[in-house]
């Protein structure tokens, strides 16, 4: 149905979407998806059999078809050069004669001198001589030819047009908002033997969402590009087409398990590759590949052809769900479990009285009418269990949820806390991609018969006044009031039940025959042991198969179905955890876990000596090491148990000397001694560095960090750090070296059903015995990144449908978080901001910017600390991690010189070059800051496809950030003069009239001129005041004059607008640097995130500029204004009202400046 709503275009460039989704914009065209067929005008030229003039015509046409500009006549004429065919039809236009005319002539001949001065070595001159007769027919000016030299030497090494439009195609993706609208986006790519995918489309396809078909032919190494896209939450790709990528075995079993990744939402999949062979499509297939695919194509070898016509060929539809029964303890969820479960109508409530539950206790509930099966998983509701519920809940659109909640007088809050935490706990634990969201029931247990709150009058609050309809699924009767005691009561639950069950069932894949087998297989024999050996698994559930991958297949279904215990697919094979299975979860789960976690508070304890328990283990276990070994190993991968021994090797044959159980922790965080110590000098936070990170669920009034999270994160970081390790309720504390580092999570309300975040704070000195480590610096942001990914990895695993933001934290907070002398702010916004948007404001204001938080008189307090002034401790330079800022330095170091260079290209005629006394680019002898600029100078070369292939990478540079600051003041302090002379050209006009129009659309949007040319649009003027840095800039408050723009308006009055769309694009692209970049600016940050030449190509349509502006060009378009309103309103009037600017002399001339000078 889906498919029905799109409505399709077609588009062969990148300069067709662009057009496509402007006359969107303008209602102009009616679409919601779009087929991209990259490279598809270059293939029209592979078809291509025509005489020699023809060719020459067919390459300007396509040229042209990509853009027309001097990019995309170097990109094509590469792709010449590199397709022997089609070099030597060029070859043979080269020999043929030229066109005619004698100025075409002329034009050639002087492109000919350009390319022979440059290329005579490298190419043959036939090419140069095609070249140039291309050129000319696309009329490129020889002043430009000289770029196009450059881009074509040597032979074959610079970007061919292939890889200039899939980065520009990225570059679009990331850029253009309409995209994040979008029904269906269809990417078809003919990679022409590219070796590595470009990094920028790789990012560009983690960020989307649109994406609903991909086909690559001849990728090199597709499963880099696919991962993160295959993984992503909320990625809509259903149909993969794959043909001829080479793909290598290691490469194909990467793919195959993204492909069986809860986040996948492929449905289709086409894949062509010789290169695959009998191994890599085995390692497909234990991996899962077939488990949601609804259609595999496949061509391979003979040899593998056996091993997939011989898999899984049966399937069937499945015929049981699990139904979770959630709630607080002693609520009755095990009560309503049994009760759903009898056959009679009543059953004495004297005989209802049972023990809590311990782990989890399944009951199977069949349906006489459909014989469909509902198991019923009751899961324990204290809060030590909930570290390892997330082990069941897997891939929830497959399963039904029942929160059962208690009704009694008093206990209004306690009801509304216990719901939204269960909310938001099932929210939380989706797949990344889920088909349908949670199907949620919930049952009011009435403890107290008329209670002194309406319970559904809250439940119906809390679901439509926090939006919990956007995340689960409801229907239209889902609560219901019962007495958990009453069997009667429970006739409508299960009446729903049945429905949904049904509903559900029908809307799930087929799955394998073989494994409904297993499964049933499971629930009948229950005389096989409880933990058994993978090399006699295969006896037990696949008596007639000896296949390896395909019962390692079988157990991974059965594991993520909740029915065995199996980390094989995880680890290596020689891993103890990977030797074996458990064919027996409840014993597990209530047997095995509770000698841990015991549901008798009075026998709960954190630590526990290993070879009791080793013991006990043997008890349950038959006496056998090596099972205990393994259950060891499980219960530390699900997070249960952590090894509490320095020295421990990390091998379970080995015992450590103690365990801990992370949930049973009760120790509140405290400060290092050292820190508290009354012999500590005062200015203690002066000596340190430190920083602090809060990763927050992004929708946290939908989700939260749940329970197994946090525990999982602590084991992961024992293993990271073994010395120096201490941690308690809901923290974690590491030194390594001289560096402190806390790991808290935390929530609104302090309560462990409320964690929405997990704050990592790290510091260390900054001077040890008197003298600076710098050693440190590095270090530290090491275990940032170590951390960082540690979290979200155990995210990604465990609830990969949560959105983890990373947010700055205040560092007046931070400091008082390490000293654990900080209670709730009244507004986080006071003390946490998103790190994306601090690395823009770094950017676009330079790292001595301070940030303002939303105003706190009570934050505001905490960063004066020991004479510590706001502004300093605010800096975006403190904010940030020293790579971060190294990274924002280089990012505008990189964007600044592009600038440079091209305006050295447009500036060589009607713009006089910047003073000489101005400091070069940057002109200081350092063989650090020289690393830079040979980093930065491959970067424009544009060699090689990616950048982390560079000879020099950035983070191998040993460069401080001072020395990068030095470097970038030089590059700006040059910008800055480029600005000043080319304000400075039209201000010495002698006239009276404003000097710096420009346009914008009739709605006071920027678009390309080209698209407004013949239309309405609104003449705007700068502000002249030529002093200081905000000289030239644009008035907020100006409304602009509606004009008739005619066709030659552009040929007209190209020479004056140069000057005032070059203020533009500089004022854009240096930012906070420059005063006065206001909203009108931000309309064209699309348009400025590219050259400057091709910004003022499409603006000025090409426009050949040999003169300098006059002052009669600047007379006549305000002679347009003037004759608009004709003698009715005084000069002075219109340009106070339309444009907010008034006259004033200086040095003896009127200039026109907005009312802040």
């Amino acid at each position: 149905m889906e498919e029905e709503r799109r409505v399709w275009i077609r588009c062969d460039s990148v300069k067709e979407i662009k057009e496509a989704l402007a006359a969107k914009r303008g209602n102009k065209r009616h679409f919601n998806a779009i087929q991209f067929n990259c490279g598809e005008l270059v293939w029209r030229l592979e078809a291509l059999d025509a005489s020699k003039g023809e060719f020459v015509d067919e390459v300007s046409a396509t040229v042209e078809g990509f853009g027309g500009t001097e990019e995309d006549l170097i990109g094509v004429l590469n792709w010449c050069i590199s397709n022997p065919p089609r070099l030597d039809r060029a070859l043979d236009v080269g020999d043929a004669p030229g066109d005619g005319s004698s100025s075409a002539a002329a034009a050639a001949a002087a492109h000919i001198d350009i390319l022979k001065a440059a290329l005579v070595p490298q190419l043959d001159i036939r090419f140069i001589h095609f070249a140039a007769r291309v050129a000319c027919r696309l009329g490129i000016p020889s002043d430009r030819m000289q770029r196009v030299a450059e881009g074509i030497a040597p032979p074959q090494q610079g970007q061919d047009i292939w890889q200039i439009e899939v980065q520009r195609f990225a570059k679009l993706l990331t850029m253009t908002q309409e995209f994040k609208v979008l029904k269906g986006l269809r990417f078809d790519w003919r990679g022409k033997d590219i070796l590595t995918p470009p990094q920028e489309l790789e990012l560009a396809f983690a960020q989307l969402d649109c994406l609903t078909e991909l086909w690559l032919y001849r990728v090199g190494n597709p499963e880099t590009l696919l991962s993160q896209l295959l993984r992503k939450p909320g990625n809509n790709l259903k149909r993969l087409q794959l043909l001829g990528n080479r793909m290598t075995v290691e490469g194909f079993g990467k793919l195959s398990r993204d492909l069986a990744s809860q986040e996948c939402r492929v449905e289709e999949l086409v894949i062509e590759d010789n290169h695959i062979g009998k191994e890599g499509w085995e390692q497909a297939f234990q991996s899962g590949i077939c488990i949601k695919l609804v259609k595999l194509v496949a061509t391979f070898r003979e040899e593998a052809a056996s091993f997939q016509q011989s898999a899984f060929k049966d399937f069937d539809n499945p015929s049981t769900a699990n139904v979770f029964l959630f709630g607080a303890s002693r609520v009755g969820k095990t009560t309503i479990k049994k009760n759903l479960c009898r056959r009679v109508s009543w059953f004495p409530s004297c005989l209802q009285k049972h023990a809590s539950t311990a782990g989890i206790e399944l009951q199977p509930l069949v349906y006489a009418t459909t014989k469909q099966k509902l198991l019923i998983c009751d899961l324990a509701g204290q809060e030590e269990f909930h570290a390892f519920h997330q082990y069941f809940l897997r891939g929830s659109e497959k399963d039904l949820f029942l929160i059962v909640c208690k009704v009694e007088d008093g206990n209004c809050e306690v009801f509304k806390q216990n719901l939204v935490y269960w909310l938001r706990f099932i929210a939380s634990h989706q797949s990344a991609s889920p088909k349908r969201k949670p199907r949620v029931l919930i049952a009011l247990n009435f403890f107290t018969p008329e209670p002194d709150f309406d319970p559904k009058e809250v439940v119906s609050a809390i679901i439509s006044d926090k939006g919990y309809r956007q995340v689960l699924e409801f229907g239209n009767d889902f609560c219901f009031e019962v007495v958990a005691t009453q069997v009667k009561d429970l006739r409508g639950i299960k009446t729903m039940l049945g429905s949904c069950l049904e509903e559900l069932l029908s809307a799930q894949q087929k799955i394998p025959r073989e494994c409904l087998k297993a499964k049933r297989k499971l629930v009948q024999d229950p005389s096989h042991k409880k933990v058994i050996p993978l090399e006699k698994v295969g006896k037990i559930l696949l008596p007639h198969r000896s296949s390896k991958n395909v019962l390692k297949f079988i157990l991974q279904f059965l594991h993520d179905s909740g029915d065995a215990i199996y980390f094989g697919l995880g680890h290596e094979e020689d891993d103890i955890v990977s030797q074996f299975a458990i064919l027996d979860v409840q014993w597990f789960i209530k047997d095995v876990v509770q000698l841990f976690i015991h549901t008798e508070t009075s026998k709960l304890q954190s630590k526990m000596d290993t070879h009791i328990v080793k013991h006990q283990l043997k008890q349950q276990c038959g006496n056998e090491d090596k099972i205990v070994e393994y259950i060891l190993g499980v219960l530390h991968e699900m997070g249960v148990i952590l090894p509490w021994d320095d020295k421990w090797d990390g091998n379970w044959h080995n015992l450590p000397k103690e365990l801990i159980m992370p949930t049973l922790l009760q120790e509140e965080y405290s400060p290092p001694e050292d820190l508290l110590s009354p012999s500590v000098p005062i200015d203690t936070q002066k000596n340190h560095n430190y920083w602090g990170r809060r990763f927050e669920c992004k929708d946290k009034d939908l989700k939260l960090f749940p329970a197994s999270i946090f525990t999982k994160i602590q084991v992961k970081l024992h293993k990271l750090s073994k010395k120096g390790f201490r941690l308690g309720n809901g923290w974690v504390a590491l030194k390594k070296n001289l560096i402190e580092i806390i790991v808290r999570v935390g929530g609104d309300t302090n309560n462990w059903k409320d964690r929405q975040w997990v704050d990592v704070i790290i510091y260390y000195p900054k001077e040890v015995e008197n003298a600076p480590r710098p050693d440190l610096e590095k270090e530290a942001e090491g275990w940032m990144e170590k951390i960082r990914n540690c979290i979200i990895g155990v995210c990604m695993e465990d609830c990969p449908s949560l959105e983890i933001e990373e947010n700055v934290m205040r560092r007046g907070y931070v400091w008082r978080r390490i000293l654990n002398n900080v209670g709730k702010p009244k507004s986080w916004d006071a003390v946490i901001y998103p790190l994306k948007k601090v690395k823009y404001e770094a950017r676009e204001r330079g790292l001595e910017y301070s940030h303002t938080w939303n105003y706190s008189h009570e934050v505001e307090s905490w960063d004066v600390i020991n004479d510590l002034k706001v502004s300093d401790e605010n800096a975006l330079a403190k904010l940030l991690m020293p790579n971060e800022q190294k990274y924002e330095v280089v990012n505008k170091f990189v964007e600044l010189h592009e600038l440079l260079k091209d305006y050295e290209e447009v500036g060589e005629v009607t713009i006089p070059k910047a003073s000489s006394n101005v400091v070069e680019f940057p002109n200081i002898e350092d063989p650090k800051l020289d690393a830079i600029l040979r980093y930065i100078k491959k970067m424009f070369d544009k060699m090689e496809n990616r950048f982390d292939k560079l000879d020099t990478k950035l983070n191998d540079i040993e460069v401080s950030v001072n020395e990068l600051k030095n470097g970038l003041k030089s590059i700006i302090d040059k910008v800055n003069a480029i600005h000043t002379t080319c304000f400075r050209v039209l201000l010495k006009l002698e006239t009276d009239c404003p000097k710096y129009p420009y346009i914008l659309d009739e709605n006071n949007m920027w678009k390309n001129y080209s698209k407004i040319l013949g239309t309405h649009g609104r003449l705007h003027y700068l502000c002249e005041w030529p002093e200081g840095t905000s000289k030239g800039h644009q008035v907020k408050s100006s409304i602009g004059v509606e004009l008739d723009l005619p066709p030659n308006w552009l040929k007209k009055f190209a020479l004056v607008l140069k000057h005032t769309l070059i203020l533009l694009f500089i004022g854009a692209k240096v930012g906070g640097h420059f005063a006065g970049v206001g909203p009108i600016v931000n309309a064209i940050v699309d348009e400025t995130k590219g050259r400057l030449i091709s910004f003022l190509d499409s603006c000025l349509l090409k426009s050949k500029l040999t003169t300098n502006p006059k002052a009669e060009d600047v007379q006549e378009i305000f002679k347009l204004v003037t004759t608009k309103f004709g003698k009715k309103e005084k000069q002075e009037t219109i340009m106070e009202k339309y444009f907010a600017l008034h006259p004033i002399i200086l040095e003896g001339k009127q200039i026109w400046v907005c009312k802040d000078h």
